[in-house]
């Protein structure tokens, strides 16, 4: 990462909702413990839905969302995140991480946005007639006495020549915004180093990243703090954090680009941005295998998205309810 860049991105302080479980750490609960060298697979089924910002886009329906991990002494993974512990201690840790880049998933039905709890434009224009004022009485409408004047009594206007014809109103052609005539935005992956703080029943952590597939060449930093509650055989957890996303990140995805939408709707972004998110998650254990899950996760899209012609919603909400089976 140039070192212009990360300067930028670690004094804009931004996001991403890291787990609560990190490789080998453990909280107070010893039940939070990850066993070095298992492999733990479970399956959360149910009803979910993602919003879709990008104009005309579909909403991404959540059904089945895959979870699986592996901690060895070095080495875990975590979903759709491999990571390598090059620090361990009982309240921090730091790594070195590859994760997918998740913005790829609003230009596609069908992909990680379907299966991970995270991470064109119809016509608008109104047209209105211009009003004429008649005083003349309708037909069939009775005109009262009071209002008729003599003829000698009307103070006549001055002749005057001709009106000028009116210049004839030029109406600008209303484009429409086609999803299919947009490049395709390529899946790519992001890596870098990530910092992890274990408090009492909380967890803060920082990831600093790169693109490194070489698709856009951007950076991304999240920076994301998590707390846990235990309330019987349910257990709640709130998460808030922001991300920061460089300008060649969100100009790839969200610019609108020439040679794929007309002129007037070009737009290029040129500078980067901040979205914040919170979540509140709440489960509840059934026995051995089975757990409910209810999960509600919302962010708001930095300025730089918003503003693009691309993007018709200002934020992002996932809404998931189900149950989670563990193997």
């Amino acid at each position: 990462m140039p070192l212009r860049a990360l300067k930028t991105a670690v004094a804009g302080v931004l996001c991403w909702l890291i787990l609560a479980q990190q490789a080998n750490a453990c909280t107070q609960d010893e039940t939070e413990c990850v066993e070095v060298g298992r492999w733990d697979l479970s399956v959360a089924i149910g009803a979910g839905v993602r919003t879709n910002p990008i104009a005309g886009g579909d909403n991404l329906p959540i059904v089945i969302i895959p979870n699986l991990t592996y901690y060895g002494k070095r080495f875990y993974l975590e979903n759709y995140t491999l990571g390598y512990s090059l620090v361990e201690q009982p309240i921090y840790s730091v790594n070195l991480v590859l994760t997918p880049s998740y913005d790829q998933i609003y230009f596609q039905k069908w992909g990680l946005g379907n299966i991970s709890f995270d991470s064109g434009a119809g016509d608008s224009t109104a047209f209105a007639s211009e009003g004429i004022i008649n005083n003349t009485p309708a037909e069939g409408m009775d005109v009262l006495a009071s209002d008729v004047v003599e003829a000698d009594d009307v103070q006549r206007p001055p002749v005057a020549g001709p009106p000028t014809p009116a210049e004839p109103k030029v109406v600008e052609p209303v484009y429409t915004l086609d999803l299919a005539e947009l490049d395709k935005r390529k899946q790519t992956g992001l890596g870098g180093a990530e910092f992890t703080y274990f408090g009492e029943k909380w967890v803060a952590s920082l990831n600093v990243l790169q693109e490194v597939l070489n698709v856009h060449g951007g950076q991304e930093v999240r920076l994301a703090a998590s707390q846990n509650f235990a309330a019987g055989k349910s257990r709640y957890q709130f998460a808030t954090g922001l991300t920061w996303q460089s300008v060649d990140l969100l100009d790839y995805y969200f610019g609108a680009h020439e040679g794929e939408v007309d002129e007037s709707m070009e737009y290029e972004i040129r500078e980067s941005g901040i979205t914040p998110f919170v979540r509140l998650s709440w489960s509840r254990e059934l026995n051995e295998h089975w757990r409910l899950l209810a999960s509600v996760h919302h962010k708001r899209l930095a300025d730089a998205i918003v503003d693009s012609p691309l993007v018709e919603e200002s934020s992002v909400t996932t809404v998931f309810i189900g149950g989670v089976y563990h193997f």
